[in-house]
């Protein structure tokens, strides 16, 4: 693709041109101090001479195509600027200015002449704020405002929003950013261009993304893929919960598919990890970085301090991010038990409580804080961690437990960190000590918990993708464009479509009110009896439903019952559907699919029944999908209603029949609801299902 080519070119350019008014010789110097070694031209019709540079009046005076050009001009005069530079074959621009698109009707002629202009260049904004590549000391930034930080290697931020941007210009966290881009409004160059490109780069370690919202899911899940197989990390922190979402929904299943839990499950998909805060997105950034691709081998954590305080904080964080803390094995407690001062006990995480001075375990003692630390990680651990309190003064040195922690460390060759208590006292010449030895500084308990938490999951998605056969089966189809409205079928005709697909159901018939009786009798009791029409969706409701019928009369008046309540809200209806009751089971589920224009279909599984939407308890999958997706998303569902895990096959049977269902029907199916799917020990049965087809579709 010509734009993911100029990409490359915009974010490691052989020259670059600064576009705009004597603002630019901020700009100019930035870049200078940057350490770009490049020709830079300076671009303006009206000053001779910008930051020491002879100006050009236009780009088309210079002397090549510039591989990178920061358009910092205002928004009536960037497409006359962006056209020329696409027409000469220029790579890429960052936009500064603002007021296109994310004004809506007041930036609308602007983005729309923007549009025609561009064409293959790749521009990146417009309102983006700029972008730094600290490997190749690249600045397109609007001023000087930092002092530049080199890198040999780094993780690569990629923001939505400006101000995120310019919190990593500078190594706060000890996260070193190779790669800082404000990506503005994305209406040109987008999030998986950006991160398809930086995944590219062998010097990249990690990729943090900042986002208000994705415009292309299944290009996301192409660039996902590709760090993926290049073995990037990747981390987001996704704000904003309704984004998405169906705008029409007749189907319980399309009603519960809210914008986040498409989000979710694109990143659930594509082994994206999710945090919660931006302190936490920078320590979880920082650990998968240490990691590596292949993360943590497992959850279980060994863990020191010195503080009984900071046991039990990081102890409850720790477990309530799914972390485990094994007991010491008999040897290890008993040589523990010999180290360790009177007063403390043994324990994991262990408070080891040298003595400040004097005999036996003390600070001024290295060699018998490695004793003691050796012995304390020497069990089977996955992760071990060093919680400590530091004092955040600016000449804080190592101290003795420092260095036995990076020395005993480096001998077990296991992941290791040091967790900060507070994390405003972490100072970077002590972060900077640890990361020359190897060990990651994390900064706040909680913060750290969920690091190592997203580093376990990574570790368990990546053995997951080895199994499955690599990063192919990441990538999502582009999504069908479904016209108009479509049309509901009912429920016998949308339940004959999905038996032959597999899905299990009890007998049925469809009759009128004088055979609904004999029906009954063939089928055999008990039955339940339901109105079928195909404006009637949630038939129970409206008094369309009659369960636990024995008798024939009974099946007599529930039908005449019926069809005078529904005759009362103005339905007038002739079929009923006489249908064996399913046996009694231990839940009702509600198994559906749902579309949205931007991402395609979407498996949903979770609580159903007549009480679905007030329980609103579902879970997610992005179609197609693997079949060891459906198992996670049945267990996981399973085991949040607390049900066991002895229907898992049979409802596994029942998602894959409903995805391959979608799999022929994808171009015309908007919505699908099996509600309820009842679960009785091992089995699963459909007794309703409705789904909207488009109007020229195949029916049963």
């Amino acid at each position: 693709m010509a734009r993911r080519r100029n990409l490359q070119r915009l974010l490691k350019p052989r020259h670059i041109a600064f576009v705009g008014g004597r603002v630019i010789a901020g700009s100019i110097d930035m870049c200078r101090q940057a350490g770009f070694d490049g020709p830079i031209w300076a671009v303006n019709p009206h000053h001779g001479e910008i930051a020491g540079l002879e100006t050009f009046a236009h780009v088309d005076a210079l002397p090549e195509a510039p591989d990178a050009t920061f358009l910092y001009v205002g928004r009536e005069q960037v497409s006359e600027v962006a056209a020329s530079l696409a027409r000469m074959g220029a790579g890429g621009a960052l936009c500064h200015a603002a007021g296109f698109a994310e004004l809506g009707d007041r930036g609308q002629v602007f983005d729309e002449e923007l549009v025609r202009a561009v064409g293959g260049f790749a521009l990146t904004g417009p309102n983006a704020n700029g972008l730094l590549n600290n490997l190749d000391g690249v600045a397109l930034w609007p001023h000087v405002s930092h002092q530049h930080v080199p890198a040999q290697s780094g993780v690569a931020i990629l923001s939505q929003s400006g101000t995120v941007a310019y919190d990593y210009v500078e190594d706060l966290r000890a996260l070193h950013a190779a790669y800082v881009v404000s990506m503005g409004n994305q209406r040109f160059v987008d999030v998986a261009d950006l991160m398809a490109v930086t995944a590219e780069d062998p010097r990249v370690t990690a990729i943090g993304l900042f986002l208000e919202g994705i415009p292309d899911f299944a290009a996301f899940s192409r660039a996902a893929a590709t760090a993926q197989a290049n073995g990037i990390p990747v981390v987001v922190m996704k704000v904003g919960k309704t984004e998405l979402g169906a705008r029409m929904a007749l189907t319980h299943t399309a009603a519960l598919a809210h914008g986040d839990d498409y989000y979710q499950a694109l990143f659930e998909r594509t082994g994206v990890l999710r945090a919660p805060t931006l302190s936490s997105f920078d320590e979880t950034l920082k650990m998968v970085a240490a990691c590596g691709a292949e993360g943590l081998a497992g959850n279980r954590v060994g863990a020191l301090t010195m503080c009984g305080a900071y046991r039990t904080i990081f102890a409850d964080a720790a477990s309530d991010a799914g972390l485990a803390f094994p007991e010491p094995d008999a040897a290890t407690a008993g040589s523990l038990a010999e180290q360790l001062p009177r007063h403390a006990s043994v324990s994991n995480p262990l408070d080891y409580n040298a003595n400040y001075t004097g005999r036996g375990l003390t600070l001024d003692n290295r060699d018998s804080l490695v004793r003691c630390f050796e012995t304390a990680i020497g069990d089977d651990y996955d992760v071990v961690a060093m919680i400590e309190s530091f004092d955040g003064g600016d000449d804080e040195a190592p101290q003795n437990q420092d260095l036995a922690w990076a020395a005993v460390t480096a001998r077990r060759g296991l992941p290791a960190v040091a967790i900060s208590g507070r994390s405003d006292k972490f100072t970077k010449t002590m972060r900077d000590f640890f990361l020359h030895h190897g060990v990651t500084p994390l900064m706040g308990m909680e913060d750290a918990a969920r690091a190592i938490a997203a580093a376990v999951q990574l570790g368990a998605f990546r053995r997951r993708l080895e199994a499955s056969g690599g990063p192919e089966g990441l990538i999502l189809p582009i999504p069908p464009a479904l016209d108009g409205e479509g049309v509901m079928l009912d429920e016998p005709t949308s339940k004959r479509l999905l038996a032959r697909y597999g899905l299990p159901l009890a007998a049925f018939e469809v009759v009128d009110r004088a055979t609904a009786a004999d029906a009954a009798e063939r089928i055999g009791f008990p039955v339940a009896v339901k109105a079928v029409a195909t404006d009637l969706v949630h038939k129970s409701r409206l008094g369309g439903v009659r369960l636990n019928l024995n008798e024939r009369d009974e099946v007599e008046q529930a039908v005449e019952a019926m069809a005078t309540a529904l005759a009362a809200a103005g339905l007038s209806v002739d079929r009923f559907l006489v249908e064996r009751m399913a046996e009694d089971g231990e839940a009702e589920l509600l198994l559906g699919v749902s579309h949205d224009a931007r991402v395609g279909h979407a498996l949903v599984l979770g609580a159903g029944g007549t009480g679905v939407e007030a329980i609103a308890d579902t879970r997610m999958c992005l179609l197609p999908c693997t079949k060891h997706a459906l198992e996670i998303l049945a267990a996981e569902t399973l085991d949040a209603m607390s049900l066991g895990q002895a229907a898992a096959p049979a409802l596994v049977e029942a998602a894959e029949a409903i995805a391959r269902f979608v799999a022929d029907h994808r171009m015309s199916l908007f919505e699908l609801d099996v509600n309820p799917l009842i679960v009785a020990g091992s089995r699963v049965t459909a007794v309703d299902a409705v789904m909207r087809l488009a109007d020229d579709a195949v029916t049963a």
